[in-house]
């Protein structure tokens, strides 16, 4: 049986591991109505796409978790990625990378002040020490956590930022493309996400796995960089900004099927909702809620829990008429 299943997974283009989990589960239960949907929702959204998507570009695909990047069609490198959750989802978008930072500062936007470094800080007033932070005050003054009252502290009147280190957010790299979602790629010290079939976990940023090889390919083809270059600048600690001298076009899409490189049409995880809400215009339907409404996540979690009560285990014998399509 562990083999049939590691057969299917390979064929699908699965990680194998003969492990029946979510995504092993979500392309046996498929249907073939639901795939034609899905290709249908697939080419609507290319419409949506640039039709000069650059000689030379980066496309990032958020169900797959993976990006590539293109050279005259060519895909020259890729990589997996963590891409946004549910409730923090990476947006649908196209610009161009303009800047390559090593040892980067991380200054946490608002939404992570509120929901995660003040509570944080209240519970335990050292909490932001540990996690590297610098504070200082609306006159841009240093101040020392331990004299702050973290009751009474509010974003927008305190600011954080973590220096370059181990304990950065951000990691050695990231790499940016100036964008209304103030959305980037980056380094992360959290490696062991990306041994993850579904890697939703940032908080809207996309974290590279390999960020130093990235880098190589990028400033390589821009300036001429080595690998040696790459890590004398990160090994010397200090925040360096580089300029490219040519932008390079950047695509962050969300293709729930896609054709590998040897022709196998691959299905992704449609893990934000957005294929359901396409078809569902198409069908002249109501839109429905986004996965991470409140309201939305009760009724998964109540289907859900219907689903597992009403579901009967299954034999051996129906799954492997299932993975070999046996009659």
């Amino acid at each position: 049986l562990a083999d049939a299943v590691r057969a299917y997974q390979k064929e699908k283009g699965l990680t194998v591991d003969a492990i029946v989990g979510p995504s092993t589960k979500r392309n046996l239960n498929g249907t073939q109505k639901d795939r034609i949907q899905t290709i249908i929702a697939n080419m609507e959204r290319w419409r949506w796409m640039p039709r000069d998507l650059g000689k030379m570009h980066i496309r990032v695909n958020i169900p797959e978790y993976r990006f590539r990047i293109m050279s005259d069609n060519n895909v020259i490198h890729e990589e997996r990625v963590v891409t946004g959750k549910i409730t923090n989802q990476t947006p649908i978008f196209s610009d161009q990378m303009e800047t390559v930072v090593f040892n980067p500062y991380w200054y946490p936007p608002k939404s992570i002040i509120q929901n995660e470094i003040l509570p944080g800080a209240r519970v335990n007033p050292n909490f932001v020490n540990k996690k590297g932070f610098q504070v200082s005050n609306s006159r841009g003054q240093r101040v020392n956590p331990m004299s702050v009252n973290w009751n009474t502290a509010k974003p927008g009147k305190i600011f954080f930022r973590q220096p370059p280190g181990p304990r950065n957010a951000l990691g050695e790299i990231k790499f940016l493309f100036p964008n209304k979602h103030a959305v980037y790629m980056h380094d992360t010290p959290t490696k062991y996400l990306f041994k993850r079939d579904v890697r939703a976990y940032s908080h809207g940023c996309i974290r590279v796995r390999d960020p130093r090889r990235l880098a190589e390919i990028i400033l390589g083809h821009d300036a001429n960089w080595s690998k040696r270059q790459i890590g004398s600048a990160i090994a010397a600690g200090q925040n360096r900004k580089v300029t490219l001298q040519k932008k390079l076009p950047v695509h962050v899409s969300y293709f729930t099927a896609w054709v590998d490189e040897s022709g196998e049409t691959r299905y992704g995880h449609d893990i934000y909702g957005h294929d359901r809400k396409i078809w569902a215009a198409y069908a002249g339907r109501p839109i429905p809620r986004d996965p991470a409404d409140p309201k939305a996540l009760a009724e998964q979690r109540r289907a859900a829990a219907r689903k597992a009560q009403q579901s009967q285990p299954q034999n051996l014998q129906s799954l492997f008429a299932t993975i070999f399509n046996n009659d």
